[in-house]
């Protein structure tokens, strides 16, 4: 029970907390619409060096790009689409950035001018973790951070879940922790859901034990210390999305100074 609800729960609740995901789901419809063609954007230009090159120099001029960091079931994603047509940008979240790492894994050669493009970018990455240590690095990790670089790159972006922030240039990232109790959370999952908070208890159980493994697999981290966040905000003590929202952009405006356009929403 605890898988089925598991699929449920990462693939819709993560996203809006609401039911469950049909064909005849117009939101869903919608969705995977977007998946679709955000994945072959990327798979038909990735494999030309030139869109790499082109990357590449776009970093150094990407718009400041918001990344939320959470406990599973904290509400993040709600947070993130309030904020996002405040300031004019997009939100993207797990779902979206594993649908185009997995469609891109199968294409080999994207991942060969991917690290043609970006020399040294590995090995850098690696060393700010493991120190000493060596690991294997998986084409779907350098699929993931190439899937990050293209999209931070193509529109203003704010990411939810996967780690954007730990491989987006720093400088240019306004990195968001969401914390919250387990009680919290299961309460707040049982209510969405319509489920028993045993059920929910089972569900969060599980999301939080793929979430361990996926940090440890691709970024060998067990833990997200608040060193690596601009803010963390624990929601077990703020209870007002529209008013966490509105706080996070005015640090965010404070933070890169962007310009009297998103100031003006806070005058």
């Amino acid at each position: 029970m605890a898988n089925e609800a598991n699929h449920d729960f990462e693939c819709k609740a993560l996203q809006q907390f609401g039911g469950h995901k049909t064909d005849d789901d117009p939101d869903h419809k919608l969705r995977q619409e977007k998946m679709e063609s955000l994945a072959a954007d990327y798979l038909s230009r990735a494999c030309q060096k030139l869109f790499w090159e082109e990357v590449r120099e776009a970093m150094a001029n990407m718009h400041p790009t918001i990344c939320f960091s959470r406990k599973i079931g904290v509400g993040s994603l709600d947070l993130a689409c309030m904020m996002a047509p405040k300031i004019g940008y997009r939100v993207i979240d797990r779902e979206i950035i594993e649908y185009i790492a997995n469609k891109a894994r199968i294409n080999s050669k994207s991942v060969e001018i991917f690290d043609e493009s970006h020399p040294g970018y590995v090995k850098a990455f690696l060393n700010r973790f493991s120190g000493e240590r060596s690991f294997p690095f998986s084409s779907y990790s350098k699929n993931l951070f190439a899937a990050f670089f293209f999209l931070a790159t193509s529109e203003p972006t704010i990411f939810v879940g996967r780690g954007a922030h730990l491989v987006l240039p720093r400088e240019k990232v306004f990195a968001v922790r969401c914390i919250s109790s387990k009680q919290y959370r299961v309460q707040r999952l049982s209510d969405s859901l319509s489920v028993s908070q045993k059920e929910a208890e089972e569900i969060l159980e599980q999301a939080d034990l793929d979430q361990r493994r996926f940090f440890s697999m691709v970024y060998q981290k067990s833990e997200a210390p608040p060193s690596e966040f601009d803010v963390v905000i624990n929601f077990d003590y703020f209870h007002n999305p529209d008013q966490i929202a509105d706080f996070l952009l005015r640090l965010f405006v404070l933070k890169f100074r962007q310009g009297r356009a998103m100031e003006s929403l806070f005058a």
